[in-house]
């Protein structure tokens, strides 16, 4: 299975860090699909939204909204999930995918 990542919102307020500084539009949720793709190319999609606080994030360590990556975001979803919660999550993603791959017929008589 292949993994991928996509970010669908984010939503940011201005929050003081533990410093007393004013981290302006810190990313406090962040709305994101990681999305499934078995060998066969069928695709399967879990939804889902992680919170983020900033109030512990030095102000020499914050990064601006305007400098964020994917990446960053990606990462601080990752970190933010427990093992066994991701593989909960991949677990759903591949009973999406067979779920799909299976043909519902209505049988007449």
């Amino acid at each position: 299975m292949n993994y991928t990542w996509r970010i669908d919102t984010v939503g940011t307020r201005n929050q003081v860090n533990h410093e007393g500084a004013t981290l302006t539009d810190a990313i406090v949720e962040i709305r994101w699909v990681k999305v499934g793709t078995d060998d066969d190319g069928n695709v399967g999609e879990y939804v889902s939204t992680t919170l983020v606080d900033a109030t512990t994030t030095p102000a020499a360590d914050f990064i601006a909204y305007s400098d964020l990556t994917k990446s960053n975001l990606v990462s601080w979803i990752e970190s933010s999930i427990p093992a066994d919660e991701m593989n909960t999550i991949n677990q759903a993603i591949a009973r999406k995918i067979e779920k799909s791959q299976t043909t519902t017929r209505v049988f007449n008589q």
